[in-house]
């Protein structure tokens, strides 16, 4: 689930996606604080890349509205 909103960094394209600007390759058993961005995991980095199988983050990711 995608806490925040997504409206700005859409369309996703293997040239263009943003939130890789947050997202950043993690390593295995990396350790994330509370409230910073989750790493990509090592299944969608081939390389130093987005997997190109892996780029369009809303195929499995949705963004979560805060509820009122």
């Amino acid at each position: 689930m995608i806490p925040h909103p997504i409206a700005a960094y859409i369309p996703i394209t293997p040239e263009k996606n943003v939130c890789v600007m947050c997202h950043i390759p993690g390593e295995p058993g990396m350790k994330v604080a509370k409230g910073s961005p989750t790493p990509l995991p090592p299944s969608h980095v081939t390389g130093d890349k987005v997997n190109p199988n892996r780029y369009e983050c809303l195929l499995c990711h949705a963004e979560v509205m805060p509820q009122k």
